[in-house]
């Protein structure tokens, strides 16, 4: 893989948070139907991207709440994104298995934003399950209830996280890999919810059927760690993110990002390789 060091043009991060001033009358003007048709499509082209980008995953959730309605708010959005992309077409993400030493865990790393979306004031759920160091999914979802503390949120993050890593646990079991779910947090008081057996008053609307994420620590079928808040890889499916935050977390997860023209002379290179291998 060539580097991808060089200067890129445009913007070094994919969307921000808008102000509430941007949120102002005139940003809230519908589009035109056409300009709504072309948005859509454009939208579209992001969710397939953002299949095996985890770094545009989240815009791509925000933009996608407003398909039917988009607004001059979301064209800006759009746009910073396709300035975003310029250099940065391509995405490598770099498999290095030895399946003869297959890790015990299966990690499942959560994380939450906790009523951070401006329209709906409804939390994020952020994920990013790993085995051999190599993400099998990721994702970026908003919660479908209302939280009322971080606490809460980063439990509900946490379940979804659990949830998909228990998935795969499954999977590997049935293919005679003898794993577990090790379930990553940045949150003290989510993890405090899942090691201490019941409910403290302040939470008694939690619904009972998440008490048995609590059962599943108690019984050690899954294990639950705290984790570095900067070192939170899942933390790139809850916000709006930084150049920063990029630089730190996606070679956590063995992806770079490469111009179109690095990608290009990469696949030609690999080209050249099978094909003389098969001579």
């Amino acid at each position: 893989m060539r580097s991808a060091s060089k200067v890129l043009r445009g913007v070094n991060y994919p969307g921000r948070k808008l102000s509430s001033e941007e949120f102002g009358e005139g940003s809230q003007q519908p589009s035109s139907p056409a300009g709504a048709s072309r948005y859509r499509s454009s939208v579209g082209k992001l969710i397939y991207t953002s299949i095996d980008r985890f770094d545009l995953a989240f815009v791509t959730k925000e933009l996608a709440g407003r398909l039917q309605e988009p607004t001059m708010a979301e064209w800006k959005q759009l746009e910073w994104v396709a300035k975003y992309l310029i250099g940065r077409e391509g995405a490598v993400s770099v498999f290095e298995v030895d399946l003869t030493k297959s890790p015990e865990f299966v990690e499942a790393f959560a994380d939450a934003d906790w009523g951070g979306s401006l329209r709906t004031r409804k939390s994020t759920s952020g994920g990013v399950i790993m085995w051999c160091g190599v993400v099998l999914t990721h994702y970026s979802r908003n919660q479908a209830t209302y939280s009322l503390s971080s606490g809460e949120s980063e439990l509900y993050g946490s379940i979804s996280a659990s949830s998909e890593g228990l998935f795969v646990v499954s999977l590997l079991t049935d293919m005679h890999y003898g794993v577990m779910a090790r379930l990553w947090t940045d949150s003290t008081a989510c993890l405090g919810l899942l090691q201490k057996p019941g409910l403290s008053r302040p939470m008694r609307h939690v619904q009972i059927k998440f008490l048995y994420l609590q059962g599943l620590v108690l019984d050690k079928v899954l294990v639950a760690k705290k984790v570095d808040g900067k070192k939170n890889c899942a933390d790139l499916g809850t916000k709006f993110v930084t150049h920063e935050m990029l630089t730190t977390l996606l070679p956590l997860l063995n992806t770079f990002l490469v111009s179109y023209e690095e990608a290009m002379a990469d696949v030609a290179h690999h080209k050249k390789v099978v094909t003389q291998g098969g001579q």
